[in-house]
């Protein structure tokens, strides 16, 4: 369940739900400038229809599309495999982190992945692929990221040993 406070504002606030998720578990969301609400989740076995997903009168959609989401470990560099988390920074650009281990397995290193999503135009503007890492042990699990000063910061609690 995904629900915001309304009227956060006053010291009465109201707890509203704007979408229910059932089998679903939902890890990750973010709200864009414009009100926006994306959703991750993570690629298991079972109960799984998308890694990320933008919420539309209180139903999820593929985002940014259905290809994207559409499950296939053979092109793992250009689908998700397992979106851990989602970011909007203040220009309003989409930040996913796909660490890309599905079912918390090895990763799938091809997989491993942030990509930048222009809200404005619903497309992928740039993919990064963190090729000075271990990808084979990565578990890429968060990200912030300052436009600003273009910096992204990440954790990774498996390299932290």
């Amino acid at each position: 369940m995904i629900s915001t406070l309304a009227g956060a504002q006053t010291p009465a606030t109201n707890l509203e739900q704007v979408a229910e998720f059932g089998k679903h578990q939902p890890i990750g969301v973010a709200v864009s400038g414009q009100g926006r609400i994306f959703v991750t989740f993570p690629k298991k076995k079972a109960n799984y229809d998308y890694g990320l997903a933008e919420i539309v009168d209180g139903q999820r959609r593929p985002y940014p599309n259905a290809e994207w989401n559409q499950w296939d470990s053979t092109k793992a560099a250009t689908r998700f495999v397992n979106v851990q988390s989602v970011f909007v920074d203040q220009t309003d650009a989409l930040w996913v982190l796909d660490p890309a281990n599905p079912d918390d397995e090895a990763p799938l290193v091809p997989g491993v992945k942030l990509l930048k999503i222009n809200l404005a135009s619903n497309k992928v503007e740039r993919v990064y692929r963190f090729e000075d890492l271990p990808r084979e042990r990565t578990g890429l699990n968060d990200v912030r990221v300052d436009p600003t000063r273009q910096v992204a910061y990440l954790t990774d609690p498996k390299l932290a040993a």
